[in-house]
């Protein structure tokens, strides 16, 4: 796949990766599973608007350690998009895995094709984790 080809081939990518072909499970069951758990969701959105307040609470939950702000200052500076990329966010590397470091940049890319292929699989899970508000979200994409 290449990123002039992307759009026609992401129907069927949807469905290999949702059928669990490159995975033990399916995003719909991980993701599915992990809510039943009551495991911490954590929303490259809310990462992106505010890591330290994304973040958090998986350490509040999940650490028996007193919570450092400046240490984790540094990891979230450490680890931002410029410092992994060396580019701004949204400046784009066709040749990069890592893409625009942005939200939204998939209605770039998804057709309505692509949009029924991912609802068929993941729709009620899409609007379970707020990234839409109801079904009818395929309407949308162009």
């Amino acid at each position: 796949m290449t990123p002039e080809n992307l759009t026609e081939n992401l129907p069927p990518l949807i469905e290999y990766l949702q059928l669990g072909r490159c995975g033990a499970i399916s995003y719909t069951d991980h993701v599915t599973r992990a809510l039943a758990d009551d495991l911490q969701v954590v929303r490259y959105e809310d990462l992106l608007t505010d890591p330290l307040a994304a973040l958090f609470p998986v350490f509040c939950r999940f650490s028996d350690h007193q919570y450092d702000r400046h240490r984790l200052e540094q990891v979230v500076s450490q680890q931002s998009f410029e410092a992994e990329t060396g580019r701004r966010a949204g400046v784009a590397a066709p040749a990069s895995y890592i893409r625009k470091g942005i939200s939204g940049d998939w209605r770039n890319h998804f057709d309505r094709a692509a949009a029924r292929v991912l609802d068929g699989y993941s729709g009620e899970t899409l609007v379970r984790l707020g990234y839409e508000s109801k079904r009818e979200w395929v309407g949308s994409v162009r």
